[in-house]
Parts: structure tokens; sequence; C-alpha cells
């Protein structure tokens, strides 16, 4: 912010009429003597520095993008967006701009906040106190002034990473702050409170969701704690009455806004502070009447006896009496100016604009406005319901109330609202800049009582629209997102979110509302041909062509086909949108599925009618195809468009928010119609349609990480749940005490910022600021009650004058019960040094395990459906505790281990296991079950592995949550209650999906529970020491812990772990004995280094990925190795290599030729390591079924374990392991060397089918639908194409016309096959570099580019095969080998023009073209990048567009119908041609459109596999899961003849096949399916 001079301290008047004003208080001389109002005076120091927020922005963006800011108006954005996308995200906010002298993001950020956010607010002291505190790092006030900045700014230019670094300065305050708190002398110091109140603050601005109610609480609890331990002295500075003040203030408004009474221990501490407040003021006359309208505001909430309405309306209008003296009251400075009729702004709301001195007082009067609304509303309903009653004849009621005169009670609150609703809104204006257009950040003020006129019923519709219209201004000019929400909310008529058919969050944050933006009802007919009835190409729309209309009308066609023509086509009725729209108070019409389950209902009942009639069967198989189609259909194309942008950068017309409801009705609909269908006939045909069921929203994802959602909790959800549970995830909030989460992603199995370390560990207090003594336990009774082989169970005994912790044996009294705590370290209920805590915290432990006491228990199963309650009364008058903070010793060692040992008894023997999470803490108890379990899923809880052990033991599971414990365990009122819901919502798959799995857990199954440990148990779970990992695992297993833990390496140090680590995980895989899954050989990871145990993994979480070999087992050898004895995994002899190169050997293979390579993604040793000369080899395959061929086994291609065999027997080879390989047939080489590939991979699809296997990892695919999806159309973005391709087709008819012309008397031959590749290699070099090779002018291959591809193409296409054959070509050797940028001839030749050419676009004066290589920079590759793509383009497409245009004139010269058609065409066109033929022109040509399609499909001109891996989230095939990584590629072959599509003859090139109308729809499906352009979709 620079210097911008010393500001005119003059009032108003004076320095617009250039007076000399005498500054006198409140109001000078010369606006008296002149009867002007005077505002008083401005703040100098907020106005002695500049704020050049904007322009320093504008300089910045346009330095980094070379745009000024913003990229696009405001008038210009979509609807649901709320701010303007720009670049500010690539701003580096760790470090200043380039140039020194301008200020740093830091600066301006703080400029900004100073500028537009304090003025006006109860902030006004900060600039003063910023200055000081801004010196030191370290003080909170100083973290909290930067976070509120950052966010602040980060609003105004929509900036992800400055939001970032606010939430990061924020978590420091909040650290910083809470440090400050827990110290008694640092507590109660001004900056203290002042940083706490800016944490608030903060909260308003980069919150979009008003807090939870249990939020709430704390916030106002904790407020009256610290105001209460400041006392009086704080009220003996200025600055300390304000802060006092400004506290009072917000907990006064939290109470009425949440309508609760104001607590009366706040009441005591402000009647105490009273006499030190001073002068009477207007906001301190103001306090005491909030307190009386909170206090009536929550009577009003509860029930009220009929004999009290009078008094309500009595007090309520005396209430309203004592508003209106507060008015009168207010001295002159504070009175609003009326703005005339002429000097009105034109958004003001009819005419009607006040002009307040200062924002503060606007606030101050509409403070009391809503006071007087709200008292007026209570006046006008109690009134109305006597009236009621009176017409009912009602004798209770009117005995108290007959004398009330209703109707003068009704019109005199009518009067009063109306006037009251237009002050308020007249006081909008005065939140607008100095032209009186744009809303500034200070409008936040308006938020709560434009809120308040919208939400009142009898708000007149044109001030509720003008409200709601401001609401929505503010957000979008002023940034405020809060004001978005409340738009949304009163607009859609409805505080909670559209999905009324799945039970509702109790408390939802920040719930997506989905507007209905259809033009039409859906007219009933078939699903896939609505667009061609409505006018609409849909492949056309799948790459972003709009054809000429607005994407609005695009989006309002879609939802209506794909939202309401899905429910139509799946209920098979006609749907009326009426049933799935709500018009909100504005006439805005949004989504709502509260009908959806009457449909289900419906279509239920009409399945069980089908059932009954002749041909079931055939309709059932009908019906199941119909719906197996839509499924189906509707997914390909939502996906489609959900990769519109990032395919063919082109803006998806459907916004987030409808396509996240299209996918939650989708997936609705499939759950639904499954488990209808299931429940009916025992048969789920469409059950391998994973298609909605599976797909993430990535709309979800990055709303969650931006709330505050650690990535790897979002990952964990987006994997687990299908779109119903994402989304209901999401609507509980981000945890309520934010994390940085800077170093965490999505690849993390734990939140990093949630890692519990020893060192810095803070033991926690109950309350900020507690000083309580902390309680130890015995720490030599503890030892001996442990080696004597005892629980150590605690007791407080609170009866002497100073508690203690008492250690009671567990086998010293018969029947001791006890209750087992799980907890979290990191919520402070740990201690890594001693066994102590303290007692604020001991305290609180015993009165939640007393409140359990009285819980209602649990049921037990007594019959088929019969349940019985089981009740435990209890004997023992004492609370019996166990936790291992308290009761296991850190020393001495041995003892340690005995105490872990015991901990699968303590549990398991424990009458109930009481869990305590911070989040769970803060968090409702009286929901449903499924925001029960879904909040214990997102915990930190779930994802720690030791609590896993100590929930499956439990015999009852109970969760501490804010009001009470809830028990979520089989046979719980939580558990009927689900039970006998999912009975009738069947369709809320979140109901199953949410499930703990607690239950399935039985111990005395051991190694049965392999599967259920590895795979529900472990995912998503961690350890905070690596060596803990087998110990809880070995828990669960049953497994003797003092096997695992004895005679472990002693020490300290990262080496000494990692022994450790190796000596328990050898033990603990020892102990399987028999029953080693044999799927540990092929996981991913690191290997033990340990004789015997190299086959073993390092770490059990590898294990959460293991195949579907799970369920086979093998033994462990006392010979060291692994005993192997699997029929199905036959092991085959391996002849070791002659020459071992690290990427890859062969092998015979049942007498035929396989090659190994490493697996990817596996830690391997190199091959030199594991000297294979001097082994005896083999390989156990991971597949299950071999074939026989001529008498032999064989396969096509598998992952395998290589092994060294060290022992023979009968059926049986004892082993050991050496690795993860994978295994492939020589056939795959040879089908590239014999050139016929594409015949085989199109013998394997006719044979195999559309999806076909050719490698371990590879599939080859000939369904067009499929490969639409893989691959897709680039735009051109080259103006000029068409005229570089002009110039180089009249290069080439000039070389005929001078070179090539045949005479009667002179025969000149003319190879055309040669004369296209010089045409197509002139086209794309011209294309890619701005000028041609030149092989069309000298006739010639210039730079022997073409007789270098003939002889190196084979080499490339076997690389293209074996990808890791790269390696070894990158080797030093190998390099030298290969063509060079030096070279004077071949690719060589091409790699140094290639260089030359970018080098020259990135010059720093280089202007920028419309070429393809202007694109390739112009999206953002650097020139090493642009390079390789550069080439990429001559390598790869030359010799295709070579070899389709001479198969195509060759098809042509030998089909003489075909020839003399294309010539009567040509001849006789329909439109005058040029010279050459524009491409507008020759798109009016069918015949030779026809014969150009049916050229390239009669001989594709790729062959190859051109694979494309799978997205990182797996796809789904019909059905068919793919799992991420796995390569797919296209059978050009197969794609381009398929019977199904182009008929019989679809061997034979007959270019009429393309103009036929009854095979029109199936060609175009197969035109745009990529057989024509190949470009990346995955």
């Amino acid at each position: 912010m620079p210097f911008g001079g010393r500001p005119s301290d003059a009032c108003e008047p004076c320095r617009k009429g250039r007076l000399r004003c005498d500054r006198i208080r409140p109001s000078c001389t010369q606006c008296l003597r002149k009867s002007k109002i005077c505002f008083g005076y401005r703040n100098i120091p907020l106005l002695l520095f500049k704020d050049e927020s904007d322009t320093t922005a504008r300089k910045v963006q346009w330095e980094r993008n070379g745009v000024l800011y913003p990229s696009f108006p405001p008038d210009q954005r979509p609807e649901h967006e709320l701010l303007p996308v720009t670049n500010f995200n690539t701003l580096d906010i760790t470090s200043s701009p380039p140039c020194s002298l301008a200020p740093s993001y830091e600066d301006l950020a703080v400029g900004y906040f100073m500028s537009r956010y304090i003025p006006g607010s109860p902030f006004e002291y900060l600039p003063e106190i910023y200055n000081t505190a801004a010196s030191n790092a370290q003080d909170a006030v100083s973290s909290t002034v930067l976070a509120a900045s950052f966010a602040s700014l980060s609003l105004h230019v929509n900036s992800s990473k400055l939001m970032k670094s606010a939430r990061i300065h924020y978590s420091k305050a909040l650290a910083q702050t809470n440090a400050a708190l827990a110290s008694s002398n640092m507590a109660v110091l001004d900056n203290s409170l002042l940083s706490v109140l800016l944490l608030g603050f903060y909260e308003a601005i980069a919150f979009s969701s008003r807090p939870s109610p249990a939020s709430w609480t704390t916030h106002t609890l904790g407020a009256v704690q610290l105001i209460r331990l400041r006392g009086t002295k704080q009220l003996g500075t200025n600055l300390g009455k304000r802060l006092f003040l400004q506290t009072c203030n917000n907990i006064r408004s939290s109470c009425v806004q949440r309508g609760v009474a104001v607590p009366d221990e706040f009441l005591q501490l402000y009647e105490q502070a009273k006499p030190f407040l001073g002068p009477s003021t207007p906001n301190i006359r103001l306090g005491p009447l909030i307190d009386k309208i909170a206090d009536l505001k929550a009577r009003i909430r509860q029930v009220l006896p009929v004999q009290s309405l009078p008094g309500i309306i009595h007090e309520a209008l005396q209430l309203e009496e004592e508003a209106r003296m507060l008015e009168d009251m207010l001295p002159d400075s504070w009175r609003y100016q009326i703005t005339p009729p002429h000097m009105t702004p034109p958004c003001a709301y009819q005419g009607h604009a006040h002009k307040y001195p200062y924002h503060h007082i606007s606030r101050h009067w509409n403070i009391l406005r809503i006071i007087r609304l709200f008292l007026n509303e209570v006046v006008w309903h109690v009134a109305d319901f006597v009236a009621g009653a009176r017409k009912q004849d009602t004798p209770e009621i009117l005995q108290h109330c007959q004398d009330l005169d209703t109707a003068d009670l009704q019109a005199a609150a009518d009067t009063n609202r109306t006037q009251l609703v237009t002050d308020i809104l007249a006081s909008a204006p005065q939140f607008l800049d100095e032209n009186g257009t744009t809303f500034v950040p200070a409008a936040r003020f308006l938020l709560w009582p434009l809120t308040v006129v919208a939400e009142i019923a009898q708000t007149p519709k044109p001030a509720r629209r003008y409200a709601i219209w401001c609401l929505y201004e503010i957000a979008k000019q002023a940034r405020i997102p809060q004001a978005l929400q409340a738009a949304r909310a009163v607009e859609s008529g409805a505080s909670t979110d559209w999905m009324e058919h799945l039970p509702p969050v109790s408390d939802p944050y920040e719930p997506i509302l989905i507007p209905y933006i259809g033009d039409c009802e859906y007219d009933g007919l078939d699903f896939a041909g609505y667009p061609s009835r409505r006018g609409w190409d849909i492949d056309r729309l799948l790459i972003g062509d709009f054809q000429e209309t607005p994407t609005a009308n695009a989006a309002a066609f879609l939802q209506t086909w794909l939202f309401f023509g899905l429910m139509h086509e799946i209920f098979a009725v006609k749907i009326r949108s009426a049933d799935f729209i709500r018009i909100g108070v504005s006439g805005k019409k949004w989504i709502t599925t509260k009908k959806l389950p009457d449909y289900l209902q419906a279509f239920r009942r009409q399945i069980e009618h089908d059932k009954e009639v002749p041909n079931s069967a055939k309709i059932t198989q009908s019906r199941n195809d119909k719906i197996y189609e839509c499924f189906n259909l509707s997914c390909a194309v939502w996906q489609s468009f959900e990769k519109l942008e990032a395919t063919y950068s082109v803006r998806n017309p459907i916004s987030r928010e409808v396509g996240l409801g299209i996918q939650i009705l989708a997936t609705t609909l499939q759950v639904g119609a499954t488990e209808i269908c299931g429940a009916v006939y025992r048969q789920t045909p469409w059950k391998m349609v994973q298609s909605w069921k599976i797909v993430r929203n990535i709309f979800l994802q990055t709303r969650m990480v931006n709330q505050g959602w650690c990535p790897s909790v979002v990952e964990q959800i987006q994997s687990s749940y299908n779109v119903l549970g994402q989304y209901y995830a999401s609507l509980l909030g981000p945890p309520k005490r934010p994390l940085d989460h800077t170093n965490c992603n999505r690849d993390n199995r734990e939140c990093v910022a949630k890692t519990m370390v020893s060192d810095g560990y803070i033991v926690k207090h109950e309350s900020e600021g507690c000083q309580c003594m902390v309680l130890q336990v015995d720490a030599l009774k503890l030892v001996a009650t442990i080696k004597n082989g005892d629980i150590p169970l605690l007791h407080l005994d609170q009866d002497k004058a100073s508690p203690t912790l008492k250690i009671i044996a567990s086998k010293s009294e018969p029947g001791l019960e006890y209750t087992a705590i799980s907890h979290v370290w990191i919520d402070g209920w740990g201690n890594p040094t001693e066994n102590s805590l303290p007692l604020c915290r001991i305290q609180k432990l015993v009165r939640l395990i007393s409140a359990t006491y009285s819980m209602p228990d649990f049921d037990v199963r007594i019959g088929k459906g019969k349940w019985q309650r089981l009740s435990l009364p209890r004997h023992d008058h004492r609370v019996l505790f166990w936790m291992d903070t308290l009761c296991v010793p850190r020393s001495p060692v041995d003892i340690h281990k005995k105490a872990i040992n015991q901990m699968r008894d303590i549990y398991a023997n424990s009458e109930r296991v009481l869990v305590l999470d911070a989040e769970l803490m803060a968090s409702p108890a009286d929901c449903s079950y499924e925001e029960i379990n879904m909040r214990i899923l997102c915990s930190t809880w779930i994802r720690r592995f030791w609590t896993i052990q100590e929930a499956v033991l439990a015999k009852r599971l109970i969760f501490q949550f804010a009001e009470k414990p809830r028990m979520v365990m089989t046979g719980s009122i939580l558990w009927h209650a689900r039970q006998k819901d999912l009975k009738v919502h069947y369709y809320n798959s979140i109901g199953w999906d949410c499930s703990l799995f607690f239950d399935t857990y039985d111990h005395n199954k051991g190694f049965d529970q392999i599967p259920l440990i590895w795979q529900i148990f472990l995912p998503h779970r961690s350890v905070t020491f690596a060596t803990d990992e087998p110990i809880c695992a070995a828990i669960l297993m049953g497994f003797n812990l003092d096997q695992i833990m004895r005679d472990e390496p002693t020490g300290e140090g990262e080496d000494v772990e990692n022994e450790i680590m190796v000596h328990r995980m050898s033990k603990f895989w020892s102990m399987h004995k028999h029953h080693v899954p044999v799927a540990v050989l092929f996981v991913q990871g690191p290997r033990l280094k340990k004789r015997g145990y190299n086959w073993a993994p390092l770490y059990l979480r590898m294990c959460t990925r293991a195949g579907p070999n799970i369920h086979r087992t093998a033994s462990t050898s006392t010979h060291g190795g692994l005993s192997v004895n699997f029929p199905a995994y036959s092991a085959f002899s391996l002849s070791a290599p002659q020459n071992p190169i690290p990427s890859v050997i062969s092998c015979i293979l049942g007498g035929q030729i396989y090659f190994i390579e490493n697996q990817k993604d596996i830690i391997n040793p190199s091959w030199d390591d594991l000297d294979l000369h001097n082994r005896d080899l083999a390989v156990i395959l991971e597949i299950e079924t071999l074939q026989l061929h001529n008498g032999q086994w064989s396969f096509e291609g598998s992952r395998a374990a290589l092994v060294s065999i060290s022992q023979k027997l009968e059926d049986t080879i004892v082993a050991e392991y050496l690795r993860v390989v994978t295994v492939v047939k020589q056939d795959s080489i040879n089908h590239k060397l014999r050139r016929r590939m594409h015949l085989d991979f199109y013998d394997v699809c006719n044979q195999y089918g559309s999806l076909a296997r050719v490698g371990t990892n590879t599939l080859v695919t000939s369904d067009p639908s499929l490969i639409k999806r893989m691959l897709g159309y680039t735009r051109k973005e080259n103006p000029d194409l068409e005229e570089t391709i002009d110039r180089n087709v009249a290069a080439l008819i000039q070389l005929i016309a001078t070179k090539y012309l045949s005479i009667p008397s002179s025969f000149k031959p003319f190879d055309f096959g040669r004369k296209a590749q010089y045409f197509t290699l002139d086209v794309i070099s011209s294309v890619a570099f701005g000028e041609a090779f030149g092989d069309l002018v000298t006739d010639s291959d210039v730079h022997k580019y073409i007789d270098q591809a003939e002889k190196m193409m084979p080499g490339v296409m076997i690389v293209a095969i074996f990808p890791w054959l790269t390696w070894f070509l990158q080797s030093r050797i190998m390099k030298s080998l290969l063509p060079s940028a030096t070279d004077k001839i071949g690719f060589g030749k091409v790699i140094g023009i290639a260089k030359t050419v970018v080098a020259t676009r990135f010059e720093p004066d280089a202007k920028p073209r419309m070429d393809m290589l202007g694109s390739f920079i112009r999206h953002g590759l650097i020139q090493a990048e642009a390079e390789s793509e550069t080439l990429v383009q001559i390598l790869g497409g030359s010799d295709t567009t070579a070899t389709a245009i001479r198969s195509t004139i060759l098809h042509i010269l030998t089909a003489p119908r075909v020839h003399q058609t294309l010539l009567h065409e040509i001849t006789h066109p329909p439109v005058p041609l040029s010279t050459p033929i524009r491409d507008s022109e020759a798109r009016c040509l069918p015949y030779l459109q026809a014969v150009i399609k049916e050229g390239l499909r009669i001989f594709p001109p790729v062959g190859g596999l051109m694979a494309k891996e799978v997205p990182a989230e797996g796809d789904t095939y019909h059905g068919l899961y793919l799992p991420p990584r796995t390569k797919i590629g296209w059978c050009g072959w197969g794609v381009c003849r398929d019977e199904s599509i182009f008929g019989k003859d679809s061997g034979i090139f007959r270019p009429e096949r393309w103009l036929e109308g009854s095979t029109e729809e199936g060609l175009v499906r197969c035109s745009s399916s990529g057989f024509l352009i190949k470009y990346r979709d995955w």
C-alpha cells in the first residue's frame, strides 16, 4: 500500500465546499451554521495509505499472462459461478513479485483487508494495534490478521492458492492463540482476546456456511469463560472496554440467532462490569434489550401454555416500544438522511434510499429494525392463532384470549412490518461504491437483515425479490460466499438440500441446490431417440459442437433428457415435471426429489403385476434389456460431457450442480431398481452395470478439499462410496478443528497434519486456561500389577481433599465391571512421557463413563426375528476404567511389552468400550443412523489401526457425541432403526454403504478372518510407528504377542527401528504356518530382507491390494523360503539367460518362448543381484486357467512370482522367492515382425468378443462406444490450415504438370505412392514448422527421412508393445547409435530442424503464430515439450496420412463404378468449385464425402494397438470393471468391418453405404468413434 499523502481531517461537507472546518465534535460549526447534517470525521490512520489491490492484481496478471484482470466481465459468467476464474493461482505467494519496489503479496493482502473490511467494522482500532503486532511473528494477532487478509483477498481474486495461504496462517494463529490461552498470564492480555475475536472474523470471511449449533455453543461458552478470566482489570483501558463490549455483542448475537437465552453467567459478568463501562452509548443501551429478545425467542421455541398467549403479546408490545425509544434516543450524529428521489441510485428499492454517516451506524439501525420485525411477527402470529381459534370456536383458547383485538393487532403489525422492511431495504444503497453500482465488502452487514426480510412469510413479494437480488449481487460483487448460500436457501423455499428422498443431515454444511433449467416436458417416448426428436445431433454435442445454439439451450435439453427422460425409461410411466420441481419465493425453479419414493413404489407394484401375467419371462427380459441400455447410455453421455473441457477445450454446458443432480438421481435409480428386481425375482439382471455406482464426482472432490477436508480423507470417501455417499459425507462439513493440509495428498494413508509425534506433544486440559493439578498413576503399583498378570483398573477417588487415581487389580475382586477407553492421541488424551493426565480430563472421563450406565442397552437374539432386551444392573458404585495413557507404563521395556500383550484380553473382557474422538464429540447425537455411521467413518479414530482391534473386540461399542453417547452395534437401538428403514427405503444405498462391519469379526474363526482384515479393516488405516503394524494385526489374528516381540533388537535409531520391523514381521508371517495367502506373492511393495522371508511383504498395508487369490493359501517352510503346493499354479522350468539385461529376460515355458519383464510399480532388485545363472528358476503364475494347445499347456500372459527352486518333491516344489514379474508370450512380437498384427487383433475380436485380452495388462477392443471414451477429436487452432494444404496441393499439381505428363510419344511413369509421402511430409512440416521440407519442389526425399523411416518402423512398433525397451535404448551405448540433432539426414535432421524452429518461437521477441506449434506454446508447453510434440506430429502424421491417401486412391482406381460416379459428381457439382477445391465446397459433394469415409474405413491407416491407460479411478465396460492403469488398444479393422454397423458386405469398398438412410444412424455413431482421427481422452 503506497503512501497516499496526508489526508484532510475535515468533515465531508467542508471538504466538498472547500470550507475551513473547525473540527469541533460531534459536528463542526460551519455545518451547524448552514443547517447541514454533519456526518462526523474520517479515520485518518486508515487513509494514510492508498489501496492499490486492484491495480497491483492487474499488473501482476498482465506480467504473468499478458491479460488484464478480470479476464471476462461479470455478466458473461455462468449463473452457477460465483467469482470470475482468473490465473491468480499461478502466483507464488511465498515470495515477492519480481520487482523489488513492488509490495509483497502479504502487504497487498493486509492492505486490501484494512481498507475494505475494517472501516465501519467493530475492528476500527486494528490498524494501530497491527503495526505493533506485525513486528512479532509469534504474536497471534499478526497471524490472525494475515489469515483474514489472505482470505479476503482470495475471495476478491478467486485464488485457491491465496486461500490455502490463509488456512496456513489460520492454523498457525490457532496454535498461537491456544498457547496464549493455556498460560494464565497471557490469557488475560488484550491481544489474546483480540486474536480470539479475529479468528471468528476470519471464519465469517472464509467459511461459506453458518457454523453448526454445537460450534456456536462452544464459541459462546468459551468467550464467556475468557471474559470471566480477565475480570474487571480488562476494563481499565479504552481498548479493553472495546474488546469487552465487542465480545458481549458477539455472545448476544449468537444467542439471538440460535434462539437460546443468554447464559446467566454472562449476565452476572455484565452487571459487574457496568460501573466500569462509562457513559451510556447506543451500543451499551442496546445490550439489555437483546438479552430480553433472546430470552423471549427461547421461550417461544418451547411449547407454551395457552394461558400465556396474552402475556406474550403484552411482552412483545412492551419490548417493541422499548426498541422505538432506543431509536428516538440515538444522537443526531447517528441519524440517517433520506435521499431525494432524483438522487436515488437506480438499484434502490422502489426509489427508497437512506444515507448513513457510517456503515456501523446503518448496522445499528438495522439491528433495531430486526428486533422490531421479530416482535411484530410474534404479535401477528399469536393474534392469527387466536383468530383461527375463534373461527373454530375453541373454548380452552378463547377463555384466556377473549380480550385480544386480533384484527387491530394484526393490522398494526402489518403496518409496522411494511415500514420496517422498506427501511431495511432502503439501507442497501449505503453499501454501494462511489458510482452507486457495485456492493462493497462492508455489505456483509446486510446479510442478516436481508435474510430476515426474505424469510418472513408476510413480506411483500417485491420486497422479497429485491432482498434476494441484493444477496446475489453482494455475493457476486463483494465476493461474499455466505450471501450466495443465503440467497439460494431463501429462494428455494427451504434451508435444507434438495435430496428429500434420502435421510437428511441434522445440520447440513453448504447443501447444494439443483436449479431446474429445463425448457419443456419430456415427450414420453424412447430414451435413445430423444436427441434426434429435439433436433440435436448427440455426436456433435459430445465433441462440443452446440450447432450454433446457446449453451444454455444445450444444458436445458440435457437436463430434460438425462434427468426426466431417465426416470421415464426406468419407470415406463409418464413423468410429471411438476412432481420434481419446487418453486422458490422469487419464482425461480429448483429440483426436488420428494416424490421419487412414490414413483419407486409404483415401479415395485408394476414389477409384482408383471410377474403374474402371461409371457412374464419375455416381458422381464425386454424390460431388463431396456434398463441395461438406458443406464449405460446415460452414463456414457454424462461422462463424455464431464471430460468435454479436458478433451476438447470446450466448457461443459451442464453446470456442476445440474451434473451432480443427474448423477445422484441415476445412482439412486440404479440402486432402487436393482433392489426392487432382486427382491421380487431373486435376480439382478443388470447387477454388473457398475457405471453410475462407481463414477467419482470431481466437483465434490474439489469442493471438499477447498472446504478444508484432508485430501487423503476425501480420497477414502471417493473410493469407498458412490456419489450418494460422497455427497452425504460432504454435507457433514469439514473437521471442526481446521488444520494445514499442505503436505497431505490423496495418496497418503493418513492425514499428515494429524500425525502424532512425541516431540512437542501437548497434553491438553479440558478448557483453555485451566491450571488444575495433574494426576499421576502410582508407577510402582502399576508395574507390579501388570507383572502379576493382572489388568490395572483405575478409580478416581475424590473423597479426600486431594483427588487420587487408585489402581484396582482385576483379579482382586470377582466380577469387576470396567470400561475400556479407545481414543485418538492427537486429541490431547495421550501422554508420551508419563502415566498422567490433568484432573479436569479425568473428571470428564468419569462423567462420560457414568453417562453410559444409564443408556438403553442392546438386544440379544433369542429366535428367528425375535429379540430380547439385555439388562445388566450395576452392583458397584465405583467407576472403573482402563486407558492406555494411564495403564501402559513406558518402562521397563519388558513390562511395557507385557501390557501391550494384555490389550486383547482387556478390550474383550470389558463391559463396554467408550470411543473418544474430538470430531465426534463435537457432532450431534440425535440424528439418523446414516449420519452417525458416516461421521464415524469420516473420523480420525476410524483411520487408526490401533482402534480397529479395540472396536471388534468390544462387547458394547459406544461412541461419545456432543450431547450423549450412542451405541452402533448389532442389536442396538440404532441398528434396529436401520434394519426397519432399509426395508422401506431400499433405494438408500447410504444405509448399506456406511456399515461399520465391526460385528462381522469373530475371533474364533482365526485364519478365516484374513480377507476381512485385509480388505475391510486395513484400507485407509495407519499407525504412527511402522513397528506397531504387526502388533495390531497380531491382536486381530489372535497371535501371541510375546512370541512376536521376544528377542527383538534393542537400542535407538532408524536402523534399529528397521531391524525391529523385520523381526516382528517375520515372526508375524511365520505364525501363519499353513495359512499364508498366496496373494502375498503378487502384491506391490518392498519385501523382508531376511533369509527365508524374501517372499513376505514388509508392510501389511501392502496386502490391501491383494488379488483374487486371497483365499488360496501357502505354507512357511523350515528349509527357508515358501512352500507352494497348488496344482492350479503350475511352476514352469526356466532356462537361465546367458546375457541378462536389467529389464527383460527370455525363457522357455512348456516348450514355448516367453519374455519376463519387471512388474511396474514394484520395488525389485536388479537382475544382476539375483545371480540367475546359478539358480534353478521357475515362475508361479497368478492366473488359474491354462490353455491346451498342440498337447502343451500355454497362456498369453500373466503376472507371476519368479522363484528359485531349492527342493523338488513329487507334486510340490520348495522355492525361494525372488521377485514379481510379468510373463508375456513371444507371439506378440511375432505379430509385429510379420506385419499382420492388425489382422491378428481382428481375429481375436471376432473369436473372443469386442473386448479381449492380448497381454497381462493389455486389452484390445473393437467396440465403438468404448473407443469413443478412449479417443476423441481435437479442434483446429490454425486458421491458415486450409491455405497451407492448398499451397502443397498446388505444388503437387505443378510437379505432375511439369514432370510427369505423358504424351503419345513419351510415357512417363508416376509413382503416386512415393509422391503421396512427399505431399504429406510437406503439408505436415508446413503446419508444424511453418515451412515445408521441399520434397515436392525437389521431387526427392530431401532429408532421407522416408528411407530411414521404412527401415526403423518395425523396431518402433516393437518398442510400442514393450515400452520397457526404452530403458535399453536410453542407455549410454545405445544413445550413441540413435539419431541426433547433429545428423545431416534422416530422423536426426528432422530433430535438428524441430529444435531450431522451436527455439526461435521461444525467443523473447518472438511473435505468436496461429499454427500447430503456436497452439502448443499457448497451451503452456515448455520448449522441450514443444520439441517433442512437434516431432510426434511429423513421425505419427505423415506416414498414416499418406497411407490413407494411397489406399483410398487404390480402391477408387480398382472400382470403375465408384470412379465413374465420383467423376460425374465432380464434373457436375451442385455448387461452383474453386481450384483447388475448398473444404466447404467439398462438403457439398455427398458422394465425395462418402468415398473419403469409405476409404478410411476399408483400410484404417493406423493398425497398431495405440493403447491408452484406464484412468486412476478405473472405468467400466458393459458392467465389466476395468482396473486402473489397464492398457486398452483399439482394433481398427474390427471397428471398421463390424457387420452389425456396416452390414454383411463390410469387407467390400462400397461408398453408397454412407448415403443409405437405413444404416445412417449406425454409420454416424461409428464415424465419431475415433477411427478417423485419434486423440487422447484417457
